[in-house]
């Protein structure tokens, strides 16, 4: 040490540097060195006392006495207790900060595990991973560069909504691509299936297939100049310029009356009568009163009023129309509906008889559904179900033959595997447990355990040849085990079906 101190403080260094320092080793005057260590102590206290007149303005307490403000130009200062502006500029390599409080944070990157904001303004923000909100308001949505598509990945059951400012919901997409919206508006539309609840407008609708319960056309015109295979409940085979026509004679005949009815003609003193006329032949009659007829043939259409019209197209099919109002059958429901032959009929109460089957192409809606047998069913309410389907979920079948059987947990089911103090609380129907190692039995408590009900076990996992059996079942409780404690755990699947009697 002292040949290295020589050349830098040779005043505390004595002896020969050149002699062998094995036997003449040079000597280190540790004195020497106060005047350096009193040097270095003052230059320490000058130091010391320039950043204590550096930070004579800057006084932190546990209690916090500095202020952020913004100034009429809207820069935010630091400012103590009494108003005054801290003016002190520090910079540091690295600094580690519990709380950070400031009025404008300029980084050039900033990381962290967790950003929380009341308000953020920022001109453009990337995120690498996901963003999560539960409320995202912005006026553009694009793809990113180099991208095309935008995609919106919906839960199993959700869908994509579109609300209006009332929070209403005025469109939506589900997860298997199906639009619900009140109105649509498209150039152009390629669709496998459509449902429209209210009315759909087109220029041009090109479709293999068109299944509506009515449709309202000016004129239906085919291609080929026939229409040859149109199935349909009820086809009126008239255009709408066919009952206009129809109307304004109509019109003319009730105006032809009302003035005969003012013309003055000679009348026999009794009822006029037409004997002896096989065939008459008429252009025009009119009857202002009325007429009694035994029998009416009318080869082209019949109107009454200005609504309602019978009539009897060129391909022979006749068809009964209403022009402004609905076409009321049986409004006093005092006797029964039949169409035919009886094989539909309509009673008084609204109860529907079919005869033969029943082609639904939508939906049924209905509080109940009962199955009876053929031979069993009279017309009338049934007398012996084979199987009733109640609105509450409810089924009972004579017998179910099926390919799997699928039995579902209530949504709120408990961990069936779950034992506590020997005991398991669940509120399913199936489930599975493990009877501890030293342990002869469990119990499981479930509210679907009852008097009438029976529980299956199926051990799956050793038993040592002992026979695992159900000891006890009560209301709401049931005691699975042997009849001693095994040295290993026995796992096993229960199932509680409930019987009526």
């Amino acid at each position: 040490m002292a040949q290295d101190l020589i050349d830098i403080y040779p005043y505390a260094v004595s002896g020969n540097p050149n002699s062998d320092p094995l036997t003449n080793p040079m000597q280190i005057d540790y004195s020497k060195f106060t005047p350096l260590l009193l040097a270095g102590i003052k230059e320490q206290q000058n130091q010391i006392n320039i950043l204590k007149d550096s930070l004579q303005n800057l006084s932190l307490t546990s209690t916090g006495d500095l202020n952020i403000a913004q100034n009429q130009a809207g820069e935010y200062q630091v400012q103590k207790a009494d108003g005054s502006v801290v003016d002190q500029l520090a910079a540091f390599a690295e600094v580690v900060i519990g709380k950070i409080k400031a009025g404008l944070v300029e980084a050039q990157r900033i990381t962290t595990d967790k950003l929380e904001a009341t308000t953020a303004l920022v001109d453009n923000m990337l995120i690498r991973v996901g963003l999560v909100s539960p409320s995202v308001k912005t006026a553009n949505i694009s793809p990113l560069d180099g991208e095309k598509d935008i995609k919106v990945n919906l839960t199993e059951e959700g869908s994509l909504s579109i609300q209006n400012q009332n929070q209403e919901e005025v469109a939506s997409i589900d997860v298997e691509g199906n639009i619900k919206a009140n109105s649509v508006e498209v150039d152009s539309a390629n669709l496998q299936n459509a449902s429209v609840s209210g009315e759909l407008t087109a220029n041009k609708l090109s479709s293999d297939e068109v299944i509506a319960q009515k449709i309202y056309a000016d004129q239906i015109v085919a291609k080929d100049g026939a229409i040859l295979d149109i199935s349909t409940a009820n086809l009126s085979g008239v255009t709408m310029e066919q009952i206009e026509a129809l109307l304004r004679e109509a019109e003319t005949d009730q105006r032809l009356l009302q003035m005969a009815s003012d013309w003055n003609i000679e009348t026999a003193s009794q009822s006029a009568k037409l004997a002896n006329i096989e065939t008459a032949n008429i252009q025009n009659l009119f009857v202002t009163n009325s007429a009694a007829l035994t029998s009416l043939s009318v080869s082209n259409s019949l109107t009454l009023g200005t609504d309602f019209i019978i009539s009897n197209n060129t391909n022979n099919l006749v068809s009964i129309n209403t022009l402004s109002s609905p076409l009321s059958i049986q409004s006093l429901a005092l006797a029964p509906v039949e169409i035919m032959a009886g094989k539909l009929k309509i009673d008084t109460n609204g109860d529907v008889y079919i005869q033969g089957n029943l082609y639904v192409a939508g939906q049924i809606y209905s509080q109940g559904i009962t199955i009876q047998k053929e031979e069993d069913w009279t017309g009338s309410d049934p007398v012996q179900a084979t199987a009733v389907i109640t609105a509450s979920g409810s089924a009972e079948f004579k017998e179910i033959t099926s390919d799997k059987l699928v039995i579902a947990s209530a949504e709120i089911a408990t961990d069936s595997a779950q034992l506590v103090d020997g005991r398991i609380t669940t509120n399913a129907t199936t489930g599975s447990a493990i009877i501890p190692s030293g342990r002869k039995e469990i119990e499981i408590l479930s509210p679907a355990i009852t008097e009438n009900t029976l529980i299956y076990i199926t051990p799956t996992s050793d038993t040592k040849n002992y026979v695992l059996y159900i000891k006890a079942k009560e209301e709401g409780r049931a005691v699975v085990g042997f009849n001693r404690a095994l040295d290993i755990d026995v796992s096993f699947n229960w199932w509680v079906v409930e019987t009526r009697r």
